[in-house]
């Protein structure tokens, strides 16, 4: 029926101009096209990716799914994303079972002594190579150095060492600041040791699964830092598979799916401006967009953070009342947000002293630091880590300015928000909650939110503190703002992040779908083909020939 109106309508796109229609050819094109849309879609027409029209779930394909492990990726987080694979159509291969050996090393992060049973082979030949050779070797196509150094910086970076100036964040400075210490730089090398070992786990898992990691379809990995996971990343960045990189949203009720081929930590698609436009023109019409907007912040309202519980509110300290108060949300100084995301800050107690320097040049600013109670829980840190350094720093202060500065970390961050005139993290989604206030957050660096217009987004923590010294920016969002950031959260919920709901198990669908293949066509037509001729006069003994 599709046929005969296109035949139809040809033969009218061939008439001379002068041509008029008659009443007959209205009616058949009348005709032919209330037949059209009266039937149902022809297969030909229904892509792979297509969803059932009666139900609007995806069509379930058949997949083959690695799953790399089940300490991470467990029910509790990423619940629907387990329904949606445990479908007939899918065959799940868990490739790191939290009971076996390997969870001790999967969870190491960056903390190898234990482990060098495993790792000696690999460890002596790591130790042999210089600064240069390191940055730049490979094993079985792994840049070693790449996977490794997330989980060696979350090992080490709470330190002096580490903490005393501010570092660039690029391989060189790392590297440098690596070799600069002996006792850190040991930890590297165990570190690409790992990288070594979870290599060689990965290309023979034919050996160990009796499958190819290659043959999969998709493998979902957590965060996208650990080594296990960045090794993984690496090897299948250039093949079939491809990587669905998950970690948690603030909301604790969604998360993110991403095809990624890096880190998710402030490092998420959606910070591309492109990626947020394509958002955005799917979600124009304007009742629908009222009616998600209501959805998005209704869901952030109701968020809860599955580490830390916010405590009650509590009565704030007078000298408070009619400064001008700066709150700074920290986070925890290892965080891979920091190490691996895109943001430029690496080392997080430069930044804050830098940032506390300029505000406190004003005479009426106050600075409330928050710090984030999880870094007494966190690997590696187990202390209020960045709390006891900025407590220490500002004890260097004048007296004046030591009292113009209050650090607490277990408190309520709303009951902080609505005293603030002006909120700064670096990188941290607290800001989304600062948004929500109507308050226009300071970033510093960069963040994967920061192309949503609802921030100040500063390159260093001197030029955020000058803007905040001088007031010369604006704290509140504007109604147009809000709406922006209205809208940055619609395309988060309805097109980026997947809830853990049962309803978010046809978002994973509609993403973890096979890579389409195509069936090599032949070239009907003439090829020519050009080929060198050989003077074999000239053959040489070394078996040269010069081409003529």
């Amino acid at each position: 029926m599709i046929g005969k109106l296109f035949k139809f309508m040809s033969s009218l796109r061939h008439l001379p101009a002068t041509h008029n229609l008659t009443r007959d050819n209205i009616r058949r094109l009348q005709a032919l096209t209330e037949m059209v849309n009266s039937l149902p879609l022809e297969t030909e027409f229904i892509s792979s990716t297509a969803t059932d029209m009666s139900g609007g779930a995806p069509k379930i394909p058949k997949l083959k799914v690695l799953r790399t492990e089940n300490f991470h990726l467990n029910e509790r987080n990423f619940k629907s994303l387990l329904d949606a694979i445990a479908e007939p159509t899918c065959t799940v291969k868990l490739a790191i079972d939290k009971d076996s050996n390997l969870k001790p090393l999967l969870l190491a992060c960056g903390n190898y002594d234990e482990h060098m049973s495993r790792l000696a082979r690999f460890h002596d030949q790591i130790k042999r190579l210089d600064r240069d050779e390191l940055l730049d070797f490979k094993y079985k196509g792994v840049r070693v150095f790449e996977a490794a150094y997330s989980e060696a910086l979350s090992a080490c970076i709470a330190s002096d060492h580490w903490q005393s100036r501010a570092i660039n964040k690029t391989p060189d400075a790392i590297i440098d600041h690596f070799f600069a210490h002996d006792e850190h730089l040991e930890v590297l090398r165990k570190c690409c040791a790992a990288a070594m070992f979870w290599t060689n786990f990965w290309v023979n898992h034919r050996k160990n699964f009796k499958e190819n990691i290659y043959t999969y379809d998709a493998a979902l990995i957590f965060s996208g830092a650990f080594i296990y996971g960045a090794v993984l990343i690496q090897l299948l960045s250039h093949r079939r598979g491809r990587c669905f990189v998950c970690e948690g949203f603030i909301t604790g009720e969604d998360y993110f799916f991403e095809e990624s081929y890096h880190p998710v930590p402030n490092g998420s698609r959606i910070g591309f401006s492109t990626v947020l436009n394509s958002y955005y023109a799917k979600i124009s019409d304007k009742d629908a967009l009222d009616r998600h907007r209501a959805e998005a912040i209704d869901r952030l309202r109701h968020m809860r953070n599955k580490n830390v519980t916010q405590p009650a509110p509590e009565p704030l300290p007078p000298q408070l009342k009619g400064r001008s108060v700066t709150l700074v949300v920290g986070q925890v100084v290892n965080d891979f947000s920091l190490i691996s995301g895109q943001g430029s800050v690496l080392c997080s107690i430069p930044a804050y002293r830098a940032l506390f320097e300029r505000i406190l040049e004003n005479p009426d600013a106050m600075i409330v630091f928050k710090g984030h109670p999880w870094e007494r829980k966190k690997t590696n840190i187990r202390s209020d880590f960045t709390k006891e350094r900025l407590e220490q720093f500002v004890q260097s202060l004048p007296a004046e300015q030591r009292s113009r500065v209050w650090i607490v970390s277990d408190w309520n961050i709303k009951q902080l928000l609505r005293v603030s005139r002006y909120v700064v993290t670096i990188c941290s989604q607290a800001a989304i909650e600062a948004a929500m206030e109507g308050i226009k957050p300071i970033t510093i660096g960069g963040t994967y939110y920061g192309t949503g217009g609802f921030s100040h987004n500063f390159a260093t923590p001197e030029l955020a503190g000058a803007a905040i010294r001088d007031d010369a920016v604006n704290p509140e969002l504007s109604l147009a703002e809000y709406a922006g950031f209205e809208q940055f959260m619609v395309a988060m919920f309805t097109q980026h992040l997947v809830s853990n709901q049962s309803v978010g198990q046809n978002s994973v669908l509609s993403k973890l779908r096979p890579i389409q293949r195509y069936a090599r066509k032949p070239f009907g037509g003439i090829e020519t083909s050009i080929a060198p001729t050989y003077d074999l006069s000239q053959l040489r003994l070394n078996g040269s020939v010069e081409i003529s």
